[in-house]
């Protein structure tokens, strides 16, 4: 077969695509990561001309779902931010001191893709209410653009390399061994408080209007043009609980205020707490 050829207006009329279906900027560096998805899945189809392929993604929605997987599911740990984490930890112990045993704990990650962060909050969170002793909810919510990321985070089964950041006494507290594989399920008392729903970020109208304790927004902004930015933590501030937390990445949103809410101090992350 011969060669796939991509054109610089190649890489940009896909980046526009990519954008306007799902507000997601591809930066230069990663032009590569566009074009090695791209050609793999010509390949399997047996075409070399881009363009043509272009214009069947353009117009067959069954299409732009299989190269949207390829283009947007990104591979991630367990605790990734431990600096994030802790975050959470002292808001859940707050909450346990102060607010209702009624009031359940609500938790939000957002681009969760294969689960580890939503399973990861979902287990500290865990360690918590068992230190409290006490019968109370909480629930966590991962949601997703990508159909394939979330179907593997529902089976909740992930490789040892996804777990190099825990202890292994982490490892026992929060996983069952598959037996006969090196591969851990996340326990079936945390696996039952996360629930995974697809959702695009630019679309947060369409979701559910649920008040949240914390909102969890990690290495996810960075991949929208700032005004997009902006607009997505606007409509997140809506879905915040009376001193709910934000948490973003570090450095994904620079020099920006919000009436409603007060910066926390924290190192390696920028987090906010609803007035």
């Amino acid at each position: 077969m011969p060669p796939v050829l991509f054109t610089e207006e190649h890489v940009r009329l896909w980046s526009e695509l990519l954008e306007q279906k799902t507000g997601v900027q591809l930066g230069e560096i990663q032009d590569g990561h566009l074009k090695t998805q791209i050609t793999m899945r010509m390949r399997e189809l047996n075409t070399v001309d881009v363009g043509e392929y272009y214009q069947r993604v353009s117009k067959d929605l069954m299409e732009w779902a299989a190269i949207m997987e390829r283009l947007l599911v990104k591979e991630t740990h367990f605790f990734r931010s431990r600096e994030s984490i802790s975050l959470v930890k002292n808001k859940a112990f707050k909450h346990l001191n102060s607010a209702p045993a009624q009031e359940s704990f609500d938790v939000w990650s957002l681009g969760c893709s294969t689960g580890e962060e939503a399973y990861g909050l979902a287990a500290v969170i865990f360690d918590c209410f068992r230190l409290a002793v006490e019968k109370r909810y909480f629930s966590v919510l991962g949601t997703d653009i990508s159909a394939s990321a979330l179907a593997h985070a529902r089976n909740a089964v992930y490789g040892k390399s996804r777990l190099l950041n825990l202890s292994d006494e982490e490892k026992k507290r929060y996983f069952d061994v598959v037996a006969g594989e090196e591969k851990y399920k996340i326990r079936p008392e945390i696996a039952a408080r996360v629930t995974f729903v697809r959702g695009n970020i630019c679309e947060l109208d369409k979701m559910p209007r649920l008040p949240m304790d914390v909102i969890y927004c990690q290495n996810l902004l960075v991949y929208f043009r700032r005004w997009r930015r902006k607009e997505i933590l606007t409509k997140l501030i809506e879905r915040l609980k009376p001193k709910g937390l934000l948490i973003v990445g570090a450095g994904e949103i620079v020099g920006w205020r919000d009436e409603n809410l007060t910066p926390i101090p924290a190192q390696g992350v920028q987090a906010y707490q609803r007035i």
